[in-house]
This record gives structure tokens, C-alpha cells and sequence, in this order.
């Protein structure tokens, strides 16, 4: 197992279904953002009312970021060179960026707001411009915060909301500052971070280490929590070490066990899905009394995050068994058409008739004071859109070092191009070598990979391994990739879910052709691939008539007169 790494950016360029979402969340959604509304309550500290406005800069300018640099788009890269340097204004002398009047500090979504302000930042130097006033900025922000703690002999987890998780989770970002400045007594914050367990219940990481599901780690609080374990992750690039190495793998082990739906989302058990409950259990229950919503958006994306922290950390191949699901069908089908709009519940319930709703204005629901209509699920969507194309390709460590396939989707980089329409339309994807590459091509192979050609000659595969296919390529040469499309039941008691590669296949009441909900009579699973529908990516008739479509198409105009359903009686 090795390192993994994103590449350069521009490297990777999507042109699947993927891709083009990509590019519609670029031209529809960050390119039109009021991007100086969000960093107003930075520059006027206004928030007074507990709220969490402070979040929206870094979530938002997060993902534009990183679309900007998969994508080089240059209309994105002026608006958040703008950006950047207003949040840059912000800075009190004193060393303060938050949103929060100084009364109020420490308290509430303080750090939160503060922690993205950073995150923002910094992704900002490491990827667009080293522009140096950002890690001076940065380390006087996070100066700031530490003196307030000794001041007011405070611990970070004595501060803020869910038990001290929410303020806990700037440990990743301390890491990233000491990666910036390689100031120590940022690395002795991180660790004091991680030492003080990060909740006021219990040592989250003792727990985890010790079975603890994650659903009784802290107060449940399930991004908060999982960001946690991200910094751990990401700490141990400068501090190895075995014991936390098995800490971040068995979290990693058990979410993807007891937290993940079939669509690769998760989150549930409050009215809004924001923590873990045994969500891989209570996905098929439609009581909502015992389930309480499904699908934070948020939750999903740290879920990325935290496959990314995972591969960074030790590349271990099973772990895009464990994304390839949730970027197929929790993130495209967390949006609408436009790429506009992302869901807040992803959607509830899965086991019945429902439908995708649209974010509301969130700080206008829970304050009565709008806030141009951002949800934290809106602002952390087109993040998890631009993970995809980097997590798609990443690389070792090294002077010529391998690179490693993780997610299938055709492509262009500069030594190959990916093509085909697999998953949503065939079974077949084929890389063409348009330039000599001279280091050698790691493909994952993904549960749904059928076999494996390298100029016409089968090689052997075996699933959750990288098959290192050659050490180097010659321009022509060819690999063809074949993959099971065939439609496939997962099944909990008398429900089944249907399945065709990562592809999760839903009923939608556009097409379904019998009311939704009703039942598969007799589990008849004879599906073939049919002509899509317009307005839909794929779609499968059953022997009997009946039409189910991709997940990520079901719905995709968030009509609330269309029903969809993920799990069937039969």
C-alpha cells in the first residue's frame, strides 16, 4: 500500500455524466454567487443569535475552489481571487477572523465559522495562488484561538455546539496551518486536540478504537464527528502513528458497515439526517419516528473526505468499493437538473413513495432573518461534485510514480483518453494512450469490473486490489475494460433493492408505469437495458412492463407531484 495524491490540476478532466454536472454547478451555481454577502458577517461580526453564517464562505468558496482546479475555469478564478481578498480584510489586528462579536466568542458556531474561514483559505494557496499574506493570516487567526483558550482556561471541546464535536473539528485544519507555516506549536495544538478526545462525553478515538459504533461516539453528531477523525487522519503524515493508523481505519470500517444506504449516502435519526443511527439498518424502515431523516448532503461529502484522508493515508484499494456508490447516486442525485439547487435529505424514505425537496433558506427558517438562500447542504453539494475527478485518478509518491484508477468514468489526461458511456449506457470503457507514459497505470478493481484487456490480452483481476496493468505505455496502445451491468437484488427481509454496476435503479412516477410503491409481484428481476426515457440518464424495463430509472435521474426537477422509491416490496 502506498500514498495516494491528487494530481495537478487540469490532469483529470470528467466527460461523462459526471463532468458535465460538474460544469453546469461551475456556470450555474459558483459563478453567480453574491460571494461578498458571505463574507459580510465576517467583516461586520453581527452574528449574535447562535447562527452558523460564518460557515457559508468556506464551504461555499471550498468547493468553487476545487472546481476551479480541476477545471481551470478563469470567469471562477477571478471571482474568488476577489474573494479571497476580501475575507483577507476582515483580519482584526489582533490576529481575528469570525463572524462572531467579540462577546460572543467561543461560543455557539464560533469556531465553525472560523475553521472554514481557514479551510477556505488555505485551499485557496494550495491550489490557485501562493499568495503569502495567506499563511501569515492564517496563523494569526489560529494565534487568536489559542490565546482566547488560555485565557479563559478553556479546552476546544468545552466550546460550542454537540459536546465540543463541532469546535473539535478544526483539528484538520490546525494540521493543514502547521503544513503551511511548520510552526510547531501548531502540531502540539493538533495533538493537544486529539488528546483531549474531542467530546465532553467520552474520548471518541479510545471508543472508536474500542468497538464503540459510531452511533455512540459522542453526542452521534455524525459530519462533526467524522471531521474528527479526517484531522487524526491527516495528522499523521507528520506524527505516524500505529495506534491512531487503527483508530481512523476501524471508524472507517464501521461507518461504511452500519452507516451507508445502498446509495452511498448516510445520516439520519434527527428531523434533518445530521447524525448516525445504524442508518444501513433503518434505511428500509418507514416509520419516521425511528428513523428521522435520511441523507444529509453534508454527511455525504464528508463521507468523500474522508475516503480521500483514507487513500492519502495508506491507499488501501478497498476503499473505492466504498465511494464508487455514493458518487454515482448520493452526489449526482443530490441535485437538481441545473446543478443548481442540492438536497438537505437525500430522500426520506427510501423504503416508500417520496420525493427530492429543495434547501431552504436556512438561517431565514431557524432566525427569521434570510440569508439569500443558503443551506449548508447547498454550500457543501458542488464540493462534493469536485472531489469526484480527484479521487477519480490520484497517484503515488515519488519521481514517476504510479497512478491509481479509483472511479470509472470516461476521461481525458494528458498521456490517455477514457472513452465510453459505462455505467449509465453500456458495459465497456477503453483507454487510449495518446501520448508515451512512462510510469506505470494501477486500476482498481471495483466490484462491477468483469475482466481486464491490455491490447487484446485478458489479465488476471481480483476485486478491491489495484492490478497494476504495465510499468509503461506506448502511444496506441489500448486496455479494455468490461464491466457487470447485468441487474442485481440486494435484499432485507421482503424488500429488495436493485442494483446495475454502482448504479442504484429507482421507480419515479413519470415512468414507472403502476402507481409507486406497489409491489414487484412474484421478484421478477428479468430487466434489460432499454432506450432512456427523456429526462433520464438510463433506464430497465422488467418483463412485466414497468420501468425503473437511475437513481441520480429520479426526480432530478425536485417536483413534488413525482413519487420515487429506492427499496420495493416484492
Amino acid at each position: 500500500m502506498t500514498r495516494m495524491n491528487w494530481l495537478p490540476g487540469g490532469n483529470v478532466k470528467l466527460t461523462g455524466e459526471i463532468g458535465k454536472m460538474l460544469e453546469k454547478s461551475i456556470r450555474n451555481r459558483l459563478c453567480t454567487m453574491d460571494y461578498k454577502k458571505l463574507v459580510e458577517p465576517f467583516h461586520q461580526r453581527y452574528e449574535d443569535d447562535g447562527g452558523w453564517r460564518g460557515e457559508f464562505w468556506g464551504k461555499n468558496i471550498r468547493g468553487a475552489i476545487l472546481s476551479c482546479y480541476v477545471t481551470g475555469d478563469k470567469e471562477l478564478a477571478a471571482l474568488l481571487k476577489a474573494s479571497v481578498n476580501d475575507m483577507l480584510s476582515t483580519q482584526t489586528p489582533d490576529g481575528c477572523i469570525s463572524s462572531y462579536p467579540t462577546e460572543k466568542q467561543l461560543t455557539g458556531w464560533d469556531i465553525w465559522g472560523r475553521k472554514y474561514a481557514l479551510i477556505g483559505l488555505m485551499r485557496y494557496y494550495n491550489l490557485l495562488e501562493q499568495d503569502p499574506r495567506i499563511p501569515v493570516a492564517c496563523a494569526r487567526s489560529l494565534d487568536f484561538l489559542i490565546e482566547q483558550l488560555k485565557e479563559k482556561k478553556l479546552q476546544l471541546k468545552d466550546c460550542g455546539r454537540h459536546d465540543g464535536l463541532a469546535s473539535c473539528s478544526i483539528l484538520g485544519a490546525v494540521v493543514e496551518v502547521y503544513r503551511l507555516t511548520q510552526e510547531k506549536r501548531f502540531l502540539d495544538f493538533a495533538v493537544d486536540i486529539v488528546e483531549s478526545g474531542c467530546s465532553l462525553r467520552h474520548n471518541i478515538f479510545k471508543e472508536a478504537l474500542k468497538g464503540t459504533l459510531p452511533c455512540d461516539l459522542g453526542n452521534g453528531k455524525a459530519y462533526e464527528m467524522m471531521s474528527c477523525f479526517q484531522g487524526l487522519a491527516q495528522l499523521q503524515e507528520f506524527i505516524p502513528n500505529p495506534r491512531w493508523h487503527e483508530v481512523v481505519m476501524r471508524f472507517f470500517k464501521m461507518v461504511s458497515e452500519h452507516e451507508l444506504f445502498v446509495t452511498g449516502a448516510a445520516g439520519c435519526r434527527d428531523r434533518v439526517g445530521e447524525f448516525w443511527g445504524e442508518g444501513n439498518l433503518m434505511q428500509t424502515d418507514n416509520n419516521f419516528k425511528h428513523t428521522g431523516g435520511l441523507g444529509e448532503t453534508c454527511v455525504t461529502v464528508t463521507w468523500l473526505h474522508y475516503c480521500n484522508e483514507i487513500l492519502r493515508l495508506c491507499g488501501d484499494g478497498v476503499v473505492p468499493t466504498h465511494f464508487e456508490r455514493t458518487a454515482f447516486n448520493a452526489i449526482l442525485g443530490g441535485t437538481d437538473d441545473t446543478a443548481v439547487l442540492w438536497v438537505h435529505l437525500n430522500p426520506t424514505p427510501l423504503a416508500g413513495p417520496t420525493h427530492k425537496v429543495p434547501p431552504e433558506d436556512q438561517i431565514g427558517k431557524c432566525f427569521g432573518k434570510p440569508f439569500d438562500g443558503h443551506d449548508c447542504c447547498r454550500a457543501q453539494g458542488p464540493e462534493g461534485l469536485a472531489m469526484l475527478p480527484v479521487l477519480a485518478l490520484m497517484q503515488g509518491e515519488g519521481e514517476n510514480a504510479p497512478w491509481y484508477m479509483n472511479l470509472y468514468e470516461s476521461m481525458e489526461t494528458p498521456y490517455f483518453k477514457m472513452e465510453g458511456t459505462y455505467p449509465f449506457d453500456g458495459d465497456a470503457l477503453k483507454i487510449v494512450f495518446t501520448k508515451e507514459m512512462t510510469h506505470s497505470l494501477c486500476l482498481n478493481i471495483l466490484p462491477d469490473v468483469a475482466s481486464v484487456k491490455l491490447d487484446g490480452k485478458e489479465l488476471p483481476i481480483q476485486q478491491g486490489t489495484y492490478l497494476k496493468v504495465a510499468e509503461t505505455f506506448k502511444v496506441g496502445q489500448v486496455i479494455d475494460i468490461r464491466f457487470d451491468t447485468a441487474v442485481k437484488a440486494e435484499r432485507r427481509g421482503n424488500l429488495v433493492a436493485l442494483t446495475s454496476g454502482p448504479l442504484v435503479l429507482a421507480q419515479d412516477s413519470r415512468i414507472y408505469g403502476r402507481a409507486v410503491g406497489t409491489p414487484l409481484e412474484g421478484c421478477h428481476f428479468d430487466f434489460q437495458r432499454i432506450a432512456p426515457r427523456q429526462g433520464f440518464r438510463t433506464c430497465f424495463q422488467n418483463r412485466d412492463g414497468r420501468i425503473l430509472c437511475d437513481y441520480a435521474s429520479a426526480d432530478s426537477t425536485f417536483q413534488q407531484d413525482v413519487s420515487i422509491q429506492v427499496w420495493h416490496d416484492c
